[in-house]
């Protein structure tokens, strides 16, 4: 009687769990479903104009809103602008929570710089339908853009998970912004202005958080598939794709989904997070009634999930088909009784005393936890400002670590169970072996007694079996070693058919062994060779020595291939022929690796010609670059030795005509060796490279500033024709070294009168830089020589200036590690224009 009080005592405390946990559920997706529409907080009062300063960082203009609501969603905007019924926002970011109507938004943005300011707008909800900006500068429509996540990303502004404008405002200019949003999901609008330092600042330390977010995460995945292969349990494989599909439903939550995995796939994009959010409620409801055994503890709780599975594929699926715009709300209202039935569940087997679900109880409750959050956020219950998305990712890593921590437990559990049953084995095993020794002892005696009348008839018996089993396995080890070898063995009666054929040779013939049994070795081999090996083996059969050549074999489709033969006669004891052993090896690789060999050696001496070449170029570059060093040395130590025996037989204005001519050797081989220094960097690959935006207007005006005093002295017009913002992606440093060069050589063959012009030409992805003089232009015959190393082409100026010969071979170079080209076009006596392509401004 006590026994059956205590048990409907414990049946009556289990029922009463149930009604709770049942109303639990019921109360909070009530609370979602009820929540899920609530207006944000507006006010009448109106709207201030939003200052842009250089001191100004970032704005966020969630305060600074006036929104009105157009539940038709067919307002134009000339009647919108008509209307003075907007609202003020009093809130940070305004959660209008699912709603269809369409909400337009107006603000006033002024800038007080007297200069023009750029500023980014982010609007921080990835998943808007659609998107129209109406910018008024002036009272004037100035442009309209249009985005949304029903289109492709790369039609995108700025290339950003969110959705990002650039906005021009010029000098103390004042600009009203209508921005119209409708979604058929959540409305949450979150806007914020940026100067576009301080948004690349922001987007690279979210960027780097996130990175830590997914590395972590998909670590943890590597690691479960790992722990899944090793222990092949299926516990684990549950919980791989249930973290990946968290993994996807947090991307595609926070909009790295559709920038990485789907750019051009907006219609998967508009149902992505839904759908993943039922995928991964389904994993979550099948995992974890595995791991908490629901089967075992409660069949009740474990019809429960089943039922929740079958709710939410079924919700999941209408919605990917259909996209009805009541189905995410009910979505979204379904994911608060699951975690809670669950983590009830969790709580209702650990109480029954399964060990490992305490752990759970805590992963899936943080991460639980943060997914309420976030679904109360969407709800509008909680501010949507105080989440932003950080609920399921940090509800997600710590859930990794307990998860962890869990299936350790299970393992450990797993272990111990494992052991003790060993330990139960081996203690029966014990016994049984105490058992058997017991009646071992009684049937020795027996046995002893029989085995000595035995053995005296056995031991002559023991010795033929022994011997016979020796020579057994002498043949037994034969027989092996002629099965497994890879050579071809081949055993043939006195009239030439096979007796014994290995399956190594069998097999590379085409056949198999009871196919190639009793058949005429001849069908291996042509008619012809076979004709002439007849000849040698009979020699060899005389003889008794063996025979061996190369030959061409068939197989059975016909094919044939080289090998090699060994054959060696069969002789019984008073010496009659009983047949042949013929070994046949396949050469077919053999060969090919000697015809690689022979071709590898004819590709090493092409090489060795190329490198004789490559070094008598060199060798006659050095002799190039030496005649040019000698001459200026040889200007600097004549002029020098003139003045030191001669000085005071000279006026100062000869010394100083001296002095002048030394000073342009010395100028003209600081140029030589400050351009072979930089070739020498290029070649050895050690020069650095920085490739950024670059203005090519300053780089272009610089060396205009460098070269005008030059260019007035000669009566040269040098014009720098660049536009003022003009961008191209290369290296700042070696662009200014080309220009430089080339705008030099311009100078030092034009003339009085003559004109120098930089300009540019932008070709689709590509910008022209041409450098274009007037003066005597170059002969066809040495435009091919300008741009070799190994040909001396340096011709003095029209005013008697000397060049290195090595300038454009070094433009050439930094060119072409910028990712261009250059070429030159001139006609004797029109002048020259020396053309370059960069590419255009990075994006």
């Amino acid at each position: 009687m006590a026994l059956a009080g205590f048990g409907d005592k414990k049946n009556c405390n289990s029922r009463r769990s149930r009604r709770w946990i049942a109303c639990v559920v019921c109360v909070i997706t009530l609370l979602g479903w009820l929540k899920t529409a609530t207006p944000s907080d507006r006010s009448a009062v109106p709207s201030v104009p939003i200052l842009l300063t250089d001191t100004i960082e970032v704005s966020p203009i969630g305060q600074c809103l006036e929104i009105f609501e157009d539940p038709t969603g067919r307002a134009t905007l000339d009647e919108i602008m008509a209307i003075a019924a907007f609202s003020r926002s009093t809130q940070a970011i305004p959660n209008f929570g699912f709603s269809h109507s369409a909400y337009w938004v107006r603000f006033t943005v002024r800038n007080q710089e007297r200069h023009p300011s750029t500023r980014l707008m982010e609007i921080g909800n990835p998943f808007i339908d659609s998107i129209r900006i109406y910018e008024f500068h002036n009272g004037m429509l100035f442009s309209t853009k249009e985005s949304g996540d029903t289109v492709e990303f790369r039609q995108r502004d700025v290339p950003h998970r969110n959705f990002v404008f650039q906005l021009e405002f010029g000098p103390q200019e004042e600009a009203t912004l209508y921005l119209r949003f409708q979604n058929k999901g959540r409305m949450a609008i979150a806007i914020t202005l940026w100067q576009p330092i301080a948004f690349a600042v922001h987007a690279y330390h979210q960027q780097f958080a996130s990175g830590i977010f997914y590395g972590a995460a998909l670590i943890m995945l590597g690691y479960n598939l790992l722990l899944f292969w090793l222990l092949k349990e299926r516990i684990y494989g549950q919980y791989i794709l249930l973290l990946a599909s968290i993994i996807i439903m947090v991307s595609s939550n926070e909009g790295f989904a559709y920038q990485y995995l789907w750019p051009t796939l907006p219609w998967w994009n508009d149902v992505s997070l839904n759908a993943f959010v039922g995928l991964t409620s389904i994993l979550s409801l099948w995992f974890s009634a595995q791991f908490l055994r629901l089967a075992e503890y409660s069949r009740s709780l474990c019809r429960a999930t089943t039922v929740l599975q079958w709710i939410w594929g079924i919700l999941t699926a209408l919605f990917v088909i259909t996209r009805h715009p009541a189905l995410p709300q009910l979505i979204v209202g379904l994911a608060l009784p699951g975690p809670l039935l669950l983590i009830a569940a969790a709580f209702f087997v650990w109480r029954k005393g399964y060990q490992p679900a305490r752990y759970y109880l805590l992963s899936w409750g943080i991460f639980f936890a943060g997914a309420f959050v976030e679904v109360l956020g969407i709800h509008n219950v909680i501010p949507v400002e105080l989440i932003s998305g950080r609920g399921l990712r940090v509800g997600l890593v710590l859930a990794l670590a307990f998860i962890s921590l869990a299936l350790s437990d299970r393992i450990n559990l797993l272990k111990f169970e494992k052991a003790d049953a060993q330990a139960k084995a081996l203690q029966a095993a014990q016994e049984n072996e105490q058992l058997i020794l017991e009646q071992n002892l009684v049937l020795e005696r027996s046995v002893a007694e029989r085995t000595a009348e035995l053995r005296a008839s056995n031991e002559q018996l023991h010795q033929e079996i022994a011997e016979r089993k020796r020579a057994e396995l002498t043949l037994r080890k034969l027989e092996k070693a002629m099965e497994t070898t890879e050579a071809g063995i081949t055993i043939t009666d006195p009239e030439g058919r096979i007796v014994y054929i290995n399956p190594a040779d069998a097999r590379q013939h085409g056949y198999t062994v009871e196919e190639a049994l009793g058949f005429p070795a001849a069908i291996f081999a042509p008619m012809q060779q076979e004709q002439t090996d007849d000849s040698e083996q009979n020699y060899v059969k005389a003889s008794g020595l063996y025979w061996k050549r190369e030959r061409m074999n068939v197989r059975k489709d016909g094919s044939a291939f080289p090998v090699e033969l060994i054959s060696t006669p069969l002789h019984d004891e008073q010496g009659v022929y009983l047949g042949r052993v013929t070994v046949c090896e396949d050469i077919t690789e053999q060969q090919q690796a000697e015809l690689k060999l022979i071709a590898a050696h004819k590709e090493l001496q092409q090489k060795n010609r190329e490198l004789q070449e490559v070094n008598a170029s060199k060798d006659k570059f050095f002799s190039i670059i030496s005649h040019d060093l000698r001459n200026p040395l040889s200007v600097i130590l004549g002029m020098t030795e003139l003045l030191r025996e001669n000085f005071e037989h000279y006026t100062p204005e000869r010394a100083k005509e001296f002095l002048t001519r030394m000073y342009a050797a010395a100028e003209r081989l600081h140029i030589l060796l400050e351009n072979l220094l930089t070739w020498s960097r290029l070649q050895r690959g050690v020069m650095e490279y920085h490739p950024e935006d670059i203005n090519l207007f300053d780089i272009g005006e610089e060396n205009r500033d460098l070269f005008l005093e030059k260019a007035a002295q000669k009566g040269i017009t040098l014009v720098n024709a660049i536009p003022p913002k003009t961008r191209a992606f290369a290296d700042h440093g070696m662009m200014n070294t080309v220009i430089r060069n080339l705008v030099s050589n311009a100078l030092k063959f034009t003339t009085a009168g003559d004109l120098i012009e930089i300009a540019v030409f932008q070709r689709d992805s590509l910008i022209e830089l041409s450098i274009r003089d007037t003066g005597i232009g170059i002969a066809p015959e040495d435009m091919e020589k300008l741009f070799r190393i190994d040909v001396q082409h340096s011709q003095v100026g029209t005013a008697g200036e000397r060049g290195t010969g090595l300038g454009l071979i070094l433009c050439q170079e930094l060119v072409e590690r910028n990712g261009g080209a250059i070429w030159v076009e001139s006609q004797p006596g029109q002048g020259a224009t020396f053309h370059l392509t960069l590419p255009a401004q990075k994006k």
